[in-house]
């Protein structure tokens, strides 16, 4: 005993740090103690707030949800924040679509709040909506261009529905999803990879069944982007296909417009009289029809001439 009291006797700071260390460590549990009973029966818009956090970091869900509902309640100031926590809370238990809706009210409060558009569009991906997702990937770095993270969350997308385009199976998804990630895809520049995903979106299956009007319009996507690389002869074969599902006046014209490319003015006389049938009023048919005729007057009706 006398070697550790001879011990402690030399060492007379140590003791003194031990003991300090020892009233700061008490000071905390009693102060953490403190908080959590005021935090047992809160009253401001703060500790509602807090107490949704601890709530949240628990699991408890449904209690965090209900806590952030009630600091929002006392004060407007935390809607944002509460909301954008809400839909986080949502989206931990699996129900996007809730997710989705809650992270669109924190922008509602809060129209800058670009981290709830970039997990909206994680939600909608998760949801098979690529669309949806593009555009919130769009408004996430269109409000803060410079955050990597959000920008790399778009990148990571677009490289992935190239991927998709590539190598999914057609029955994977249903034809509007592969109009849609087309549709993207095009956007963005990447021609090739569009009109992969717009051909697998014009091959009907039985799992997905038959939408004449997605598939028309995949098939005007894909006569688009032919014409757009010259090669007017598969253009026209897809305006074909397009015109059977949607026989509209664009169509025709613009069919006729490859015929003229074709040497083919008789055929390209036919479609931009039928495009006049369906839009008569139309001024650019019209003017396509006569600028035609002038290039080839004989091919004048004896009425005309």
């Amino acid at each position: 005993m006398n070697r550790i009291l001879d011990g402690l006797q030399r060492c007379p700071l140590l003791v003194i740090l031990y003991f300090v260390f020892f009233l700061l460590l008490l000071q905390s549990v009693l102060a953490d103690e403190v908080a959590l009973e005021a935090l047992a029966a809160p009253h401001s818009a703060e500790e509602w707030f807090l107490v949704g956090n601890i709530f949240f970091d628990a699991g408890e869900y449904n209690d965090a949800i209900g806590s952030w509902h009630n600091a929002m309640i006392l004060d407007a100031a935390f809607a944002a924040d509460a909301w954008y926590n809400i839909g986080l809370a949502y989206a931990h238990a699996q129900l996007y679509q809730d997710a989705i809706l809650a992270w669109m009210q924190s922008i509602e409060f809060n129209p800058a709040f670009a981290a709830s558009y970039d997990n909206m569009a994680t939600a909608y991906l998760i949801l098979g909506m690529p669309k949806e997702a593009f555009m919130a990937y769009n408004n996430a770095v269109a409000i803060e261009p410079m955050e990597a993270k959000y920008r790399n969350d778009r990148n990571f997308f677009i490289e992935n529905l190239k991927d998709i385009a590539s190598e999914v199976e057609d029955s994977a998804l249903p034809i509007e999803r592969w109009n849609d990630i087309g549709t993207i895809l095009y956007y963005e520049g990447n021609i090739a990879a569009a009109q992969k995903a717009w051909q697998k979106a014009v091959v009907p299956d039985a799992t997905h069944g038959v939408n004449t009007v997605i598939i028309a319009k995949a098939w005007k996507n894909i006569a688009i982007t032919y014409m757009e690389q010259k090669d007017y002869a598969s253009a026209m074969s897809a305006w074909h296909n397009s015109i059977e599902g949607d026989p509209d006046g664009s169509a025709y014209n613009d069919l006729g417009y490859c015929y003229i490319m074709l040497d083919m003015p008789e055929e390209a006389l036919y479609a931009f009289e039928y495009a006049l049938t369906l839009e008569p009023e139309n001024k650019i048919f019209s003017d396509n029809k006569n600028n035609l005729l002038e290039l080839f007057p004989e091919m004048l009706d004896e009425d005309e001439k």
